[in-house]
Protein backbone atom coordinates (compact mmCIF):
# COMPACT_ATOMS: atom_id res chain seq x y z
CA UNK A 1 0.00 0.00 0.00
CA UNK A 2 1.49 3.40 -0.96
CA UNK A 3 2.43 5.73 1.90
CA UNK A 4 -0.18 8.42 2.52
CA UNK A 5 0.66 12.11 2.70
CA UNK A 6 0.45 13.85 6.06
CA UNK A 7 -1.67 17.00 6.34
CA UNK A 8 -1.74 19.22 9.43
CA UNK A 9 -5.04 21.12 9.77
CA UNK A 10 -5.31 23.73 12.52
CA UNK A 11 -8.77 24.97 13.46
CA UNK A 12 -8.77 28.36 15.17
CA UNK A 13 -11.18 29.57 17.80
CA UNK A 14 -12.44 32.17 15.34
CA UNK A 15 -14.09 29.40 13.29
CA UNK A 16 -15.00 27.20 16.27
CA UNK A 17 -17.64 29.38 17.89
CA UNK A 18 -19.16 26.39 19.72
CA UNK A 19 -19.58 22.63 19.35
CA UNK A 20 -22.09 23.14 16.52
CA UNK A 21 -19.21 24.41 14.37
CA UNK A 22 -17.41 21.08 14.56
CA UNK A 23 -18.92 20.15 11.20
CA UNK A 24 -16.11 22.32 9.77
CA UNK A 25 -13.56 19.98 11.35
CA UNK A 26 -15.41 16.91 10.07
CA UNK A 27 -15.77 18.27 6.52
CA UNK A 28 -12.13 19.36 6.22
CA UNK A 29 -10.79 16.10 7.65
CA UNK A 30 -13.07 14.07 5.37
CA UNK A 31 -11.78 15.94 2.33
CA UNK A 32 -8.16 15.39 3.30
CA UNK A 33 -8.60 11.70 4.10
CA UNK A 34 -10.44 11.02 0.84
CA UNK A 35 -7.67 12.89 -1.00
CA UNK A 36 -5.20 10.31 0.32
CA UNK A 37 -3.88 12.04 3.44
CA UNK A 38 -3.53 11.13 7.06
CA UNK A 39 -4.53 14.13 9.16
CA UNK A 40 -3.43 15.72 12.40
CA UNK A 41 -6.20 18.10 13.47
CA UNK A 42 -4.95 20.74 15.89
CA UNK A 43 -7.90 22.16 17.82
CA UNK A 44 -8.13 25.53 19.55
CA UNK A 45 -10.57 26.42 22.31
CA UNK A 46 -13.99 27.67 21.28
CA UNK A 47 -14.15 31.38 20.57
CA UNK A 48 -14.02 33.43 23.78
CA UNK A 49 -13.44 30.42 26.04
CA UNK A 50 -9.85 31.28 26.97
CA UNK A 51 -10.92 34.82 27.86
CA UNK A 52 -13.62 33.43 30.18
CA UNK A 53 -11.11 31.10 31.81
CA UNK A 54 -8.64 33.99 32.22
CA UNK A 55 -11.35 35.94 34.05
CA UNK A 56 -11.76 33.00 36.41
CA UNK A 57 -8.01 32.94 37.03
CA UNK A 58 -7.97 36.70 37.61
CA UNK A 59 -10.73 36.40 40.21
CA UNK A 60 -8.31 34.54 42.48
CA UNK A 61 -4.99 35.59 44.01
CA UNK A 62 -2.51 36.84 41.41
CA UNK A 63 0.21 34.63 42.94
CA UNK A 64 -1.60 31.38 42.21
CA UNK A 65 0.55 28.29 41.81
CA UNK A 66 1.42 28.10 38.08
CA UNK A 67 0.07 24.56 37.77
CA UNK A 68 -3.39 25.74 38.82
CA UNK A 69 -3.31 28.51 36.23
CA UNK A 70 -2.15 26.36 33.31
CA UNK A 71 -4.65 23.65 34.22
CA UNK A 72 -7.49 26.19 34.21
CA UNK A 73 -6.49 27.89 30.96
CA UNK A 74 -6.06 24.59 29.09
CA UNK A 75 -9.65 23.49 29.74
CA UNK A 76 -10.89 25.11 26.53
CA UNK A 77 -8.56 23.11 24.27
CA UNK A 78 -9.25 19.88 26.16
CA UNK A 79 -13.01 20.35 25.79
CA UNK A 80 -12.96 21.33 22.11
CA UNK A 81 -10.50 18.60 21.05
CA UNK A 82 -12.52 15.94 22.91
CA UNK A 83 -15.75 17.03 21.24
CA UNK A 84 -14.00 17.20 17.86
CA UNK A 85 -12.94 13.59 18.39
CA UNK A 86 -16.52 12.53 19.11
CA UNK A 87 -17.73 14.34 15.98
CA UNK A 88 -15.10 12.72 13.77
CA UNK A 89 -15.83 9.24 15.13
CA UNK A 90 -19.55 9.77 14.61
CA UNK A 91 -18.77 10.67 10.99
CA UNK A 92 -17.04 7.32 10.49
CA UNK A 93 -13.42 8.50 10.52
CA UNK A 94 -10.82 6.39 12.38
CA UNK A 95 -9.80 8.94 15.02
CA UNK A 96 -7.80 9.17 18.22
CA UNK A 97 -7.65 12.18 20.55
CA UNK A 98 -4.10 12.41 21.88
CA UNK A 99 -2.80 14.22 24.92
CA UNK A 100 0.35 16.27 24.66
CA UNK A 101 2.05 13.84 27.05
CA UNK A 102 1.13 10.92 24.79
CA UNK A 103 2.91 12.49 21.81
CA UNK A 104 5.82 13.81 23.87
CA UNK A 105 5.27 17.47 22.99
CA UNK A 106 7.77 19.24 25.25
CA UNK A 107 8.20 23.00 25.67
CA UNK A 108 10.62 25.19 27.55
CA UNK A 109 10.49 28.64 29.14
CA UNK A 110 7.78 30.55 30.97
CA UNK A 111 4.93 28.07 31.65
CA UNK A 112 2.47 30.71 30.40
CA UNK A 113 4.44 31.56 27.25
CA UNK A 114 6.60 28.54 26.47
CA UNK A 115 7.99 27.41 23.13
CA UNK A 116 7.93 23.80 21.88
CA UNK A 117 11.31 22.11 21.53
CA UNK A 118 10.68 18.36 21.26
CA UNK A 119 8.18 15.86 19.86
CA UNK A 120 8.10 12.08 20.08
CA UNK A 121 7.96 11.60 16.32
CA UNK A 122 7.88 7.82 16.58
CA UNK A 123 4.89 7.91 18.92
CA UNK A 124 2.99 10.09 16.46
CA UNK A 125 3.93 7.93 13.48
CA UNK A 126 2.85 4.80 15.38
CA UNK A 127 -0.55 6.30 16.11
CA UNK A 128 -1.02 7.30 12.47
CA UNK A 129 -0.18 3.75 11.38
CA UNK A 130 -3.50 2.60 12.80
CA UNK A 131 -5.87 5.50 12.01
CA UNK A 132 -6.51 8.35 9.61
CA UNK A 133 -7.10 11.31 11.97
CA UNK A 134 -5.14 12.24 15.07
CA UNK A 135 -6.66 15.05 17.11
CA UNK A 136 -4.24 17.15 19.17
CA UNK A 137 -5.19 20.04 21.47
CA UNK A 138 -3.42 23.24 20.53
CA UNK A 139 -1.81 25.83 22.84
CA UNK A 140 -0.43 23.32 25.34
CA UNK A 141 2.61 21.12 25.95
CA UNK A 142 4.53 19.73 28.91
CA UNK A 143 7.88 20.85 30.32
CA UNK A 144 10.87 18.58 30.90
CA UNK A 145 9.37 17.50 34.23
CA UNK A 146 5.99 16.64 32.76
CA UNK A 147 4.20 19.74 34.04
CA UNK A 148 1.68 21.51 31.84
CA UNK A 149 2.96 24.52 29.86
CA UNK A 150 1.10 26.91 27.59
CA UNK A 151 2.37 28.42 24.31
CA UNK A 152 0.99 31.96 24.68
CA UNK A 153 -2.04 33.51 23.04
CA UNK A 154 -2.44 32.22 19.51
CA UNK A 155 -0.27 29.27 20.54
CA UNK A 156 -2.27 26.75 18.52
CA UNK A 157 -0.59 28.19 15.40
CA UNK A 158 2.71 27.29 17.02
CA UNK A 159 1.48 23.78 17.85
CA UNK A 160 0.48 23.14 14.25
CA UNK A 161 3.65 24.47 12.67
CA UNK A 162 5.93 22.75 15.19
CA UNK A 163 4.25 19.42 14.43
CA UNK A 164 4.50 20.11 10.70
CA UNK A 165 8.21 20.87 10.86
CA UNK A 166 9.08 18.03 13.25
CA UNK A 167 7.13 15.47 11.22
CA UNK A 168 8.10 16.92 7.82
CA UNK A 169 4.41 17.02 6.97
CA UNK A 170 3.41 17.38 3.34
CA UNK A 171 1.21 20.37 4.16
CA UNK A 172 0.11 22.59 7.04
CA UNK A 173 -3.04 24.69 6.83
CA UNK A 174 -4.18 27.23 9.41
CA UNK A 175 -7.95 27.54 9.05
CA UNK A 176 -9.13 30.98 10.13
CA UNK A 177 -12.24 33.08 9.57
CA UNK A 178 -10.57 35.29 6.94
CA UNK A 179 -9.48 33.67 3.70
CA UNK A 180 -5.78 34.47 3.73
CA UNK A 181 -3.55 37.49 4.26
CA UNK A 182 -4.51 40.87 2.79
CA UNK A 183 -2.82 44.21 2.14
CA UNK A 184 -4.66 45.62 5.16
CA UNK A 185 -7.19 44.51 7.75
CA UNK A 186 -10.23 43.27 5.75
CA UNK A 187 -12.55 44.50 8.48
CA UNK A 188 -11.44 48.12 8.19
CA UNK A 189 -12.19 50.46 5.30
CA UNK A 190 -14.89 50.67 2.67
CA UNK A 191 -13.26 48.32 0.13
CA UNK A 192 -12.12 44.77 0.67
CA UNK A 193 -8.29 44.81 0.28
CA UNK A 194 -6.48 42.62 -2.19
CA UNK A 195 -5.39 39.22 -0.97
CA UNK A 196 -1.93 37.75 -1.28
CA UNK A 197 -1.89 34.54 -3.30
CA UNK A 198 1.51 33.99 -1.68
CA UNK A 199 3.77 36.08 0.52
CA UNK A 200 7.33 35.76 1.76
CA UNK A 201 7.96 35.44 5.51
CA UNK A 202 9.40 38.92 5.99
CA UNK A 203 6.49 40.63 4.22
CA UNK A 204 4.04 38.52 6.22
CA UNK A 205 5.80 39.52 9.44
CA UNK A 206 5.43 43.20 8.54
CA UNK A 207 1.65 42.69 8.59
CA UNK A 208 2.01 41.97 12.30
CA UNK A 209 0.53 39.15 14.36
CA UNK A 210 -2.96 39.97 13.12
CA UNK A 211 -3.46 36.58 11.45
CA UNK A 212 -0.63 34.23 12.50
CA UNK A 213 1.12 34.15 15.87
CA UNK A 214 4.52 35.83 15.39
CA UNK A 215 6.46 33.07 17.14
CA UNK A 216 4.82 30.49 14.88
CA UNK A 217 5.79 32.56 11.85
CA UNK A 218 9.40 32.74 13.06
CA UNK A 219 9.48 28.96 13.50
CA UNK A 220 8.22 28.33 9.99
CA UNK A 221 10.82 30.69 8.57
CA UNK A 222 13.67 29.03 10.48
CA UNK A 223 12.66 25.70 8.98
CA UNK A 224 11.89 27.22 5.56
CA UNK A 225 8.45 25.63 5.81
CA UNK A 226 5.68 27.25 3.70
CA UNK A 227 2.13 26.92 5.01
CA UNK A 228 -1.38 27.89 3.98
CA UNK A 229 -3.77 30.32 5.66
CA UNK A 230 -7.38 30.06 4.52
CA UNK A 231 -10.98 29.84 5.63
CA UNK A 232 -13.51 27.04 5.29
CA UNK A 233 -14.96 26.96 2.72
CA UNK A 234 -12.10 28.62 0.91
CA UNK A 235 -11.70 30.81 -2.16
CA UNK A 236 -7.99 30.11 -2.32
CA UNK A 237 -6.19 31.46 0.73
CA UNK A 238 -2.56 32.55 1.02
CA UNK A 239 0.65 30.52 0.92
CA UNK A 240 3.00 32.00 3.53
CA UNK A 241 6.63 31.38 2.65
CA UNK A 242 6.41 31.71 -1.12
CA UNK A 243 7.33 34.59 -3.42
CA UNK A 244 5.09 37.58 -2.72
CA UNK A 245 2.26 37.82 -5.23
CA UNK A 246 -0.96 39.79 -4.90
CA UNK A 247 -4.14 38.61 -6.56
CA UNK A 248 -5.64 41.06 -9.08
CA UNK A 249 -8.73 43.03 -8.11
CA UNK A 250 -10.70 42.61 -4.91
CA UNK A 251 -10.81 39.27 -3.14
CA UNK A 252 -13.88 37.68 -1.68
CA UNK A 253 -13.80 37.96 2.09
CA UNK A 254 -15.57 36.49 5.07
CA UNK A 255 -16.91 38.56 7.96
CA UNK A 256 -15.73 38.13 11.51
CA UNK A 257 -12.62 38.67 13.57
CA UNK A 258 -9.34 36.89 12.98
Amino acid sequence: MPERDLAILKFGGSVLRDHECLDIVVEECHKAVHAGCDVIAVISAYKGMTDLLQCEVDSHRPDLEPGAVTAMLSIGEVLASSQAGFALLAAGLDTHVATVREIGLVATGDPMDARPVKLDVQAVRSLLDTLHVLVVPGYMAVDSQGRLALLGRGGSDQTALFLACALEADSCTLIKDVDGLHESDPHLGARWPRRYASIDFESARQLGARVVQSRAMDMAERHDYPFMVRSSPSTGGTIVGGATQLEPGNSVGLPGSI
